[in-house]
């Protein structure tokens, strides 16, 4: 939609082996109603990976043999794979499941010292166990216990799991309709690391862009001072999304009200301006900001 050319390396299955691609993803001229070209280039065959490291199998195996059933996530902790057996004990539908969040599934709670240890776990990628949650479906509670998993570059690629039943006795009951979103700890919390994460470094952009526009350092070409104003510009507009992704929480419950907000379209076609000021001059296309 921005029109900006992409190229990232992939890494496509074709059998037993892999192929390592370069992709390059050009648009087009907007007369072709906004096609995009592909180049694919540097197509080479290699030996498909495979976990060679023993101590991760090792971990693995271990959950498997000692857990009641199992589960497993990606990276984004979305559920690739469920014990058919487990949902036809608990209650709910395992195939179903697949391809969503793991709080989907879960309603994880507290461990001591009110800490949730699968998000020690995800921020320091590691084992962890005794993580208590509650089936929504049935309200049956269980252990979450998990060891990470690494793709081929070593990076994490989700948890193996297991769960182990701590009450089987407790008859199925439904969990009211607002319990999933005051107990949905994994998408609050890594809210809150991206809002930390993301704020500090943008606001010294910010800082530092409004330091060179102004030219407190000393006089600096006139194109120059209008770019470190529209890098600033673009700072902001980023630290705006931060807070859209933070505010996604506040969605979630029950008592969320929409609240109406005026909007200056001049401002808005200022900062567009700004952003595309770039890219209009260098196709030699001239814009007259409001």
């Amino acid at each position: 939609r921005l029109g900006i050319l992409v190229s990232r390396g992939v890494v496509a299955a074709d059998g037993p082996d892999d192929l390592e691609l370069w992709v390059r993803a050009e648009p087009e001229s907007a007369a072709t109603s906004g096609n995009v070209r592909l180049h694919i280039t540097g197509w080479r065959s290699r030996a498909a990976w495979h976990p060679a490291a023993a101590a991760e199998e090792r971990a693995t195996d271990f959950l498997r043999s000692e857990g009641d059933w199992l589960w497993e996530t990606d990276s984004a902790l979305r559920l690739t794979f469920l014990s058919l057996s487990a949902g036809a004990r608990y209650g709910f539908d395992a195939g179903a499941m697949l391809g969503q969040p793991l709080t989907r599934l879960f309603v994880l709670g507290e461990g001591d010292g009110g800490v949730f240890p699968i998000l020690g776990g995800l921020a320091l990628q590691q084992r962890f166990d005794d993580q208590v949650a509650t089936i929504r479906a049935t309200g049956h509670r269980v252990r979450l216990a998990a060891t990470p998993r690494t793709d081929a570059h070593g990076a994490f690629s989700g948890f193996v799991g297991a769960a182990y039943a701590l009450d089987d006795s407790v008859p199925p009951t439904v969990i009211p309709p607002a319990a999933p979103a005051a107990a949905d700890a994994v998408t609050t919390a890594f809210a809150m690391r991206l809002d930390q994460a993301l704020r500090a470094p943008l606001d010294r952009i910010i800082a530092n862009a409004d330091s060179i526009h102004a030219q407190s350092e000393g006089p600096l070409r006139q194109d120059y001072a209008d770019y470190a104003a529209d890098i600033a510009s673009a700072g902001r507009h980023l630290m705006g999304l931060v807070d859209d992704l933070v505010d996604l929480q506040a969605i979630e419950r029950p008592d969320f009200v929409v609240a109406k907000e005026a909007i200056d379209l001049a401002d808005v076609a200022r900062r567009a301006a700004g952003l595309l000021q770039v890219r209009a001059s260098e196709a030699k296309v001239r814009i007259d900001r409001p």
